[in-house]
């Protein structure tokens, strides 16, 4: 009975999405709420489908932030984000909705993120086979979450360290490739630096330190988070614990809907004197601090998270077994920490919706004083169509564009909103 109800639900809300398209009117945000409580599906790990010459276990990734590889669930190619933060292998609500997945085993958990809330997502239970190359995954479970509206259409699911961690694996960022290997012994490591890690079976904490100031330095234990696109993000107890509040006067605050999992999320942007792992070390670096009473930014027993901004600076070399990194310079150590200068976020949902959605605002910024709010659905962009503005483009660098006027359609109404781009060192 249960798998019946599964099917029938999956196809209630796929033949909805196609109608709604079909019309080219909104799709109610109720409906993506019922997206989101689906259930279902599928697989894991991906590297990419091409393989690089000579290196069999080499595959090429799509890095927008975060780490994209290529997969197949059940025979079906796939965008999975490789998140080292996450312990299990996840799936798109909405990739399961518009699949025709069929699982007849199927339960409930509670799940929680960096946002605030915990939230209630199908587990499927089911032998499910994610490939890449000769790689084969059977999750023992896959949670089913709401990931399309935190990060768009490209993502169709997480690629958690439930296979990764008994491996040895390196991710190039600068080349876009990744290379799963048996053995440590099977790498040259030569120019790399070894960086003692802890790995606890479920996730990866490095030791690091910030110096707020010339006077403040933060140093401990941080989560290795591939599934953060920011740099490095200090938990709220942290944030209480060094009254950066008050220390802290030059910030932005961020607001979202969409921080995580559990939804809503806030923090605050600020520059920091300099940032340290092991030997390497940055200077004048872009950060935040969490404001969230509760989620993974909030009281953890690690001082915060470091995501793909700093990671994407690096050649890395992830040991977990044996408890070490090996990190080397990329072409990108030097780049300057730079804020994006749209002064708001969006995901992409052209493909499932037809338009990008806004996710969150900084606090007195442009976009906001101009009225935009989260939620607003853009379907324009400088009088191009967002459809005609695909992923690549959209993690381009934009700070020569000076001014956006957006078309966008709220509550069932078009409105133009325009303002000036913002400054990437405004802070």
């Amino acid at each position: 009975m249960k798998s019946r109800r599964l099917s029938d639900k999956i196809g209630e809300i796929e033949g909805r999405i196609r109608r709604n398209r079909a019309t080219k009117s909104p799709i109610l945000s109720s409906l993506q709420r019922q997206i989101a409580l689906l259930a279902a599906v599928v697989v894991f790990p991906a590297c990419a489908l091409c393989q690089e010459a000579g290196q069999p276990d080499a595959y090429a990734i799509d890095f927008y932030g975060h780490i994209y590889l290529r997969n197949q669930f059940a025979g079906r190619p796939s965008h999975f984000i490789f998140d080292t933060g996450s312990p299990y292998t996840c799936a798109d609500s909405t990739f399961i909705a518009l699949g025709h997945f069929d699982f007849r085993k199927v339960g409930r958990a509670r799940m929680g993120g960096a946002s605030k809330n915990r939230v209630r997502v199908p587990l499927v239970l089911d032998k499910v086979s994610n490939r890449f190359l000769a790689h084969e995954h059977v999750p023992s479970m896959i949670p089913v979450v709401q990931l399309k509206p935190i990060l768009g259409d490209y993502a169709d699911g997480i690629i958690g360290l439930d296979y990764f961690g008994p491996k040895v694996f390196r991710i190039d960022y600068a080349k876009r490739r990744m290379r799963v290997y048996e053995r440590i012994d099977s790498i040259d490591l030569a120019g790399f630096t070894a960086v003692d890690i802890e790995f606890d079976g479920h996730r990866i904490y490095v030791p690091a330190s910030v110096s707020v100031n010339d006077t403040l330095t933060i140093a401990g234990k941080m989560l290795v988070d591939l599934g953060s696109g920011g740099a490095f993000t200090l938990t709220s107890a942290t944030a209480r614990k060094y009254a950066l509040d008050s220390l802290i006067t030059r910030k932005l605050r961020w607001y979202t809907a969409y921080g995580g999992i559990g939804g809503e999320g806030s923090s605050y942007d600020f520059r920091a004197a300099r940032a340290r792992i092991g030997a390497f070390e940055w200077a004048d670096v872009l950060m935040d601090y969490s404001i969230n009473a509760t989620g993974a930014l909030s009281d953890r027993p690690y001082l915060g998270i470091i995501g793909n901004e700093v990671w994407s600076r690096l050649d890395v070399v992830f040991y977990p077994q044996g408890n070490k990194m090996y990190l080397r310079r990329n072409v990108d150590y030097d780049k300057p920490y730079e804020m994006g200068t749209f002064g708001f976020g969006h995901v992409d949902r052209g493909t499932t919706l037809g338009y990008w959605v806004v996710t969150g605002l900084y606090e007195g910024g442009k976009a906001e004083k101009a009225g935009l709010r989260i939620d607003d659905h853009i379907l324009q962009l400088n009088g191009m169509p967002v459809g005609e503005l695909d992923i690549d483009w959209q993690y381009a660098d934009h700070k020569n564009l000076r001014r956006l006027d957006l078309l966008i359609e709220r509550d069932g109404k078009r409105l133009n909103i325009g303002f000036d781009t913002e400054d990437p060192y405004r802070i």
